[in-house]
């Protein structure tokens, strides 16, 4: 038995029937928005969110003016050179505002363009000038060695300014960074259960935050360059590395991350999430690191996609939950299709005819790609999961996989 209908003006709608009493399958789908599927509903409620993908009056008008930065200023003072200094080197302190996210900065994105700020100070006492959003946030000074023939920067102190209160209508002046934080822990690290992803073993690229609760994440120096890349220098396809450049405090005041990733751009790749309270002069272990389901194929019948999509889950840990999208790429980004929500043991779904001819109807002529996010979270039960669980944020670990173009 199949049951359909429409909703009200609400989009709420009410099956009633004794036959409904048993896990069901729910596809909910309207005109120029994507479609989503829910398996095993066991619930008497269920909440399904859907966005538009396409449609509408284009507005003539240019969109409203974004809210402008705020200004953060002050000296920078405490600067010591860690030993005498040769030809062509210089101290020098790079000043930044703590990042509001753990996405907020490298890998998830590359360094924002400061040409309008004052980051780099040369001499004790200087001045800086950097542009935040408004709110509560922390500004903080990295202090070392820079080399410009080398294109080096070696990170030796700290010095962070807490309790910074920003708005756009009054700058936050003489807030003074005091470097007196030494950056001289190396940290061992140890990925538990090193994958192979694609022709090889996974390269695996660790990164680091100093957690200063709403007043965000601080990233470790080689996390990005001291603010000149996307990729951590801490990296390498052994199982054990070494990360440098931590002040000594306890491990519960960080967040680690490893990216596992193939070598090609196609390979998908696995996060791990860890918080180890302790010395972290004793060692990190980050893991056990979550495969990815691989490879993801999609079937197609004279040309067109047949609604089959399949897919591999390699031995090792198992993920809880796998969302499962059909999306069209852009130059703006994806523009999720359809999408499912499934047990992270699952190896296959079939799309419900009317999302599969959706697709056809309204993307024949582009080619579209599905993408797996396979996911673990703690304490995770499947028969009460919420889109909180699709969050990043809830994740210890995850993995992303997609499909080869297709024609719809």
């Amino acid at each position: 038995m199949c049951w359909k209908g429409l909703t009200d003006a609400r989009g709420q709608i009410t099956f009633s029937d004794p036959s409904l009493v048993k896990a069901q399958i729910v596809t909910v789908y309207k005109a120029n928005y994507e479609t989503a599927t829910v398996t095993a509903v066991n619930a008497e409620n269920l909440t399904v969110f859907i966005a538009r993908t396409g449609g509408g009056d284009p507005s003539s008008a240019p969109p409203p003016p974004g809210v402008p930065p705020s200004q953060i200023s002050g000296r920078v003072t405490g600067f010591k050179s860690p030993r005498p200094l040769v030809m062509g080197e210089t101290i020098e302190a790079r000043v930044f505002v703590a990042q509001t996210s753990l996405y907020g900065g490298p890998p998830f994105r590359g360094p924002p363009n400061r040409g309008l700020e004052k980051w780099q100070v040369v001499m004790d006492g200087g001045e800086y000038l950097v542009f935040s959003g408004a709110g509560l946030r922390a500004v903080y000074a990295i202090m070392g060695i820079a080399n410009r023939s080398l294109n080096s920067f070696t990170p030796y102190l700290m010095g962070v300014k807490r309790g910074v209160t920003t708005s756009p209508d009054t700058p936050a002046v003489n807030q003074n960074i005091i470097l007196d934080t030494y950056l001289d822990l190396t940290v061992p690290i140890t990925i538990d259960g090193p994958l192979v992803i694609g022709a090889g073993p996974a390269n695996n690229i660790v990164y680091a935050w100093l957690d200063l609760g709403a007043e965000g994440f601080i990233p470790n120096p080689n996390n990005w360059g001291t603010g000149t890349t996307i990729f951590s220098s801490c990296s390498g396809t052994m199982a054990s590395l070494q990360f440098a450049n931590f002040p000594r405090l306890d491990g519960s005041n960080f967040i680690f991350m490893n990216l596992a990733q193939g070598m090609l751009p196609t390979d998908p790749y696995s996060l791990y999430f860890r918080r180890q309270p302790g010395d972290m002069s004793l060692g990190v272990t980050i893991g056990p690191m979550l495969p990815p389901p691989n490879p993801v194929l999609v079937g197609i019948t004279g040309g067109t996609f047949n609604g089959n999509i399949t897919w591999t889950l390699p031995p090792g840990p198992t993920a809880n939950i796998l969302q499962v999208n059909v999306f069209l790429p852009t130059p703006f980004g994806n523009v999720t299709l359809w999408s499912i929500v499934l047990p992270g043991t699952e190896t296959q779904v079939v799309l419900p005819p009317p999302a599969v001819q959706k697709l056809h109807n309204e993307w024949q002529g582009n080619q579209l790609q599905v993408e797996i996010l396979a996911s673990r979270s703690p304490k995770f039960a499947y028969n009460q999961w919420t889109y909180d669980t699709l969050s990043g944020v809830s994740w210890s670990s995850y993995t992303l996989s997609e499909s080869a173009p297709f024609a719809p």
